[in-house]
């Protein structure tokens, strides 16, 4: 091969990464843009997140104050204050769970039927020519496919980056709160045990 011409290809390859980043980024955005009409619900899906995330940091929470106050001390009042805080979070974490995931994955599905909807109506517009040149089990099952794929973007950035983050967050907080010694002697000793199971793996 001539070796003027590796050189061209290989100068050429940041570019078609840059390009490819670019059109990666604007296809994010399209993807996205069929959440807008449920972002009301997602954000409901959210504000679940929270609350749960809020409600298992507050139990955890809640053994400080009874293994520090209430049973050293015998305080009666107190004993049952955190009885009746700790019920509360039990009875609404459940309610919390189920709603975020409902919201989510009502949303979701709408996000869905709204991508397949707007595939098939591009499908429609092309001319009959374009029909019979292609294979329709193939048409049929790209579209599945990419409507399935879209619902999965929409999913990895609302569920799993969004109230995955909000729990992590919370839960580091919560961490600090509570002790935040013991917060930062786990932050630097979890990666070396990280990386202790991960050699023996």
């Amino acid at each position: 091969m001539d070796p003027e011409r590796d050189e061209d290809l290989t100068e050429a390859e940041p570019g078609a990464e840059a390009r490819q980043s670019v059109a990666s980024s604007v296809l994010l955005r399209r993807t996205l843009a069929y959440t807008r009409p449920y972002l009301h619900l997602l954000s409901g899906a959210v504000l679940f997140s929270f609350l749960f995330t809020l409600g298992r940091n507050g139990r955890a929470y809640l053994l400080k104050p009874l293994l520090d106050e209430a049973i050293p001390n015998a305080d009666i009042d107190r004993f049952i204050e955190l009885i009746l805080l700790g019920a509360i979070i039990v009875a609404v974490m459940p309610i919390s769970v189920f709603g975020r995931s409902y919201l989510t994955k009502y949303a979701l599905g709408k996000v869905l039927l709204d991508v397949r909807a707007s595939l098939a109506a591009k499908l429609l517009r092309l001319p009959l020519s374009r029909h019979d040149s292609v294979n329709t089990g193939d048409t049929l099952t790209r579209t599945m496919l990419d409507a399935t794929q879209a619902q999965r973007v929409c999913r990895l950035v609302y569920y799993e980056l969004l109230q995955s983050g909000i729990a992590i967050i919370g839960g580091s907080g919560m961490m600090l709160y509570i002790s935040w010694k013991l917060t930062l002697l786990s932050a630097v000793t979890m990666p070396l045990m990280a990386g202790v199971l991960g050699f023996f793996a």
